[in-house]
């Protein structure tokens, strides 16, 4: 009756604990686990699947504006995605479930849009990105192997421009970025480059590529042409990163230049990793910016072909700023 031993099961639950130095009981056991309706993270679930449900109603109003402006009525997307109207009606109010990459392929067809557009929002809209990025996710990405292949694909006699800080075309693992301009200039295209002054002195990168290029056998006879324009400390500080143009004397004889296309080339570790596809404004600016410091290297000095072996001249910088590199001559004959 007078016994001081707990009941069964009740040890179990007394809190493990023991004297410190100090004299204080400190309490070392595990915390009880919170029953289901009390849990905080399901709580916090709760709230954050709200802010997405809240948020995901922008690529609602997204798709019911985008139907308006083409002058679609809910039964014809309805029908050409086989659903009910109802629930068309249930995603422009924003009950839109986690898409597919499939999912946004249909229903940018069912509303008659761009798949790129349409996934741009859809992310946006789930994850809160900001509209630069949603910009971004529109455009085309390709990597090293993707921007080389766009080069090799551009029809004959096309113009590329190619502005490269770092220049890195010499360098082995981009071999397939230099091949690609070989299989452009036996296509008769001509390529500009936008260099740094020390990448075109004696045994610079850029000297070693020229020498390449004079000693090909693929490019015996072509008709393309490779030309470079030197650019100063202050326009290298204009020009901080790398890009690719293709056709851009299109867009001085059209102001809409519909062949106009280039890629923003982002680097890691100093070197070229991916290309993002341009937009039309930002491609139209670095031409015009380009078409203007051609204007004033021209004017400063009209270049006609160099004496000798003039390829790998020290350059006096005060006057020289342009080269050209002709693999036929006037009449025909190899250079």
């Amino acid at each position: 009756m007078g016994s001081s031993e707990s009941p069964k099961g009740t040890e179990a639950r007394k809190p493990s604990s023991r004297l410190t130095e100090s004299g204080v009981r400190a309490n070392f056991s595990l915390p009880t686990a919170p029953t289901r309706g009390s849990e905080k993270p399901k709580k916090h679930k709760k709230k954050r699947n709200q802010r997405t449900r809240e948020r995901i109603k922008e690529f609602g109003t997204f798709l019911q504006k985008w139907r308006l402006d083409h002058d679609k009525e809910q039964e014809d997307v309805a029908k050409k995605m086989r659903l009910m109207q109802s629930r068309i009606s249930q995603l422009e109010a924003g009950w839109i479930p986690a898409l597919s990459e499939t999912s946004l392929a249909k229903l940018a067809d069912a509303y008659d849009g761009d798949l790129k557009l349409f996934r741009a929002k859809y992310l946006g809209a789930r994850f809160a990105l900001p509209s630069v990025v949603q910009d971004l996710l529109q455009r085309d990405v390709l990597d090293v192997d993707g921007l080389a292949k766009w080069e090799r694909d551009l029809p004959q006699e096309s113009a590329l421009w190619i502005v490269a800080p770092n220049f890195v075309d010499t360098e082995p693992q981009h071999r397939n970025i230099r091949d690609a301009v070989v299989a452009l200039l036996q296509k008769g295209c001509t390529v500009t480059y936008f260099i740094r002054e020390e990448d075109v002195g004696l045994n610079s990168k850029f000297a070693r590529l020229l020498t390449f290029f004079r000693g090909s056998d693929a490019l015996k006879g072509c008709t393309g042409e490779v030309r470079w324009y030197l650019l100063e400390p202050r326009e290298i500080r204009l020009m901080v990163t790398s890009f690719v143009i293709a056709h851009p004397d299109v867009l001085l004889r059209d102001a809409r230049a519909p062949k106009l296309q280039g890629y923003l080339v982002i680097s890691a570790d100093g070197k070229p990793t991916y290309g993002i596809d341009m937009g039309f404004e930002d491609l139209k600016g670095c031409v015009f910016s380009l078409v203007t410091l051609i204007g004033e290297k021209d004017a400063a000095e009209q270049l006609v072909d160099t004496p000798g072996d003039g390829v790998f001249s020290v350059l006096d910088r005060r006057l020289v700023r342009k080269r050209s590199l002709l693999f036929r001559s006037a009449t025909g004959e190899k250079i």
